[in-house]
């Protein structure tokens, strides 16, 4: 590792450190939820990359029906949208499952906010049926 890796790693770190700093990342909830897929966790962070501090929702979920659901017919589609304290929407991302989820599994999604990540206040997470 040359002189100029090690600086760029504590930046990095000092940039992860300076995020925490700001308080907690957003807060959120599951805004809507029309599916047998039911999210057992939701949790904001920050980290740094090359571009700046990105605010990121991991979202984990599990299927609560009775048999797979497949990335055929009609399909769960996960969304996460990111707001300001004032309300303003800031970003929505959203991602369809791509490999079948057996019964009673979970899975994990990770959503990213990688401009204005510091005006983040909070998070909704849905869930909602869509044609595949």
């Amino acid at each position: 590792m040359n002189r100029r890796d090690a600086l760029r790693t504590l930046a990095g770190l000092g940039l992860v450190g300076l995020a925490g700093c700001s308080g907690p990342p957003a807060t959120g909830e599951v805004a809507t939820n029309d599916t047998d897929v039911a999210v057992t966790d939701h949790r904001a962070g920050f980290r740094a990359t090359a571009a700046g501090t990105e605010l990121y929702v991991t979202v984990e979920f599990r299927n609560e029906g009775e048999e797979a659901i497949t990335p055929a017919g009609t399909v769960p589609q996960f969304s996460c949208s990111f707001f300001t304290a004032d309300g303003e929407r800031l970003y929505r991302a959203s991602k369809e499952m791509t490999r079948p989820l057996n019964a009673d599994s979970t899975r994990e999604f990770t959503f990213e906010l990688h401009q204005r990540a510091d005006e983040a206040d909070r998070y909704e997470v849905g869930i909602e049926r869509v044609e595949a």
